[in-house]
């Protein structure tokens, strides 16, 4: 009697263990209205083994290959672990996208958007945009077939960008130009529009040098010629002289100024 207890004991144990085995990660609740519900409480494993006994959603990281580990999650309706893309997150219908390595080993990020690829990065850091094949040596590559073109920042004069760094670009919408920082200076890099320009010649010390003032794209300059060789010039502007905020229309005024 007491070996025949025994024997019961440990095939209930048996059945209990196969159960928890089986059942481990499914866990019972109750609602608030009193109904005993059955929620999966899915696991990850890393290994490069498949796991024993999954349920629908488990995770499995297949790190068969330690250097390309790969995702997979278990699929109850097929049996079967599915490989998760990880080189492709992408919206409902598919036409917008960020992937990678298209064609294996490319080593390149594209993105698209509304099934048309609109930019990607290649392998050494090129980024082109409306095109497929960036300049090797571009940095950016805005070569395109849409008849787009590149838009500069806008500002009502340079002077508006308080730090500006030697090699910034933007347009002026109050001189209708485009300028380049460089040299501690914007530059227009477009078309020059003068006018008002009046010619002084010096006097006393300064007789042998000509004055000319000018409005240049809406700015005011002198220019300080020799005359005994015009090609020695010197230049005043408001960038160096701010108390001058007007064109200077007298000789008094242009002899006054700070030239460089």
């Amino acid at each position: 009697m007491f070996f025949k207890t025994i024997i019961k004991f440990l095939i209930f144990l048996f059945c209990a263990i196969c159960i928890q085995k089986s059942f481990a990660q499914e866990v019972r609740v109750i609602n608030n209205k009193g109904t005993i519900n059955t929620l999966v409480k899915n696991k990850y494993t890393t290994s490069n083994i498949e796991p024993i006994d999954p349920l629908e959603g488990d995770i499995w990281f297949d790190n068969t290959d330690s250097i390309n580990i790969i995702t997979k999650i278990y699929d109850k309706t097929s049996t079967s672990w599915l490989k998760i893309n990880l080189k492709k997150l992408q919206d409902d219908d598919a036409d917008t996208s960020i992937s990678v390595e298209k064609i294996t080993d490319e080593d390149i990020i594209r993105f698209q958007t509304l099934g048309t690829e609109r930019m990607l990065i290649n392998s050494l850091g090129n980024v082109a945009i409306g095109n497929s094949n960036p300049y090797a040596q571009a940095i950016l590559d805005l070569t395109n077939t849409q008849k787009f073109g590149f838009l500069l920042p806008t500002e009502l004069k340079p002077i508006d960008i308080l730090t500006p760094t030697d090699g910034m670009l933007m347009y002026s919408s109050q001189n209708k130009n485009a300028y380049l920082r460089a040299g501690n200076a914007w530059k227009p890099i477009t078309f020059n529009s003068v006018t008002n320009e009046l010619i002084f010649e010096g006097t006393g010390a300064d007789s042998n040098f000509y004055y000319v003032s000018l409005i240049i794209n809406n700015d005011w300059k002198v220019i300080k010629y020799n005359k005994a060789d015009v090609n020695v010039e010197l230049e005043a502007t408001i960038s160096n002289n701010a108390g001058q905020t007007s064109q200077p229309t007298t000789l008094t005024e242009c002899q006054a100024l700070t030239y460089n």
